[in-house]
């Protein structure tokens, strides 16, 4: 199973989703940032994030 909600999205996508619009009133808001507000580190973030 993937653990895809009916939206689409996983449980990453959710919490920075949620993080955007909780903590940056719904962007624009920075790598860095974004990965403080939701306690990861940013290269792990920018690997998830980034397309392959």
């Amino acid at each position: 199973m993937l653990n895809v909600d009916a939206e689409g999205f996983d449980y990453m996508d959710r919490k920075l989703l949620l993080a955007v619009i909780d903590k940056f009133f719904g962007g624009p808001v920075g790598l860095d940032n974004l990965a403080a507000a939701i306690g990861e580190e940013r290269e792990p973030l920018k690997m998830y994030w980034s397309p392959t």
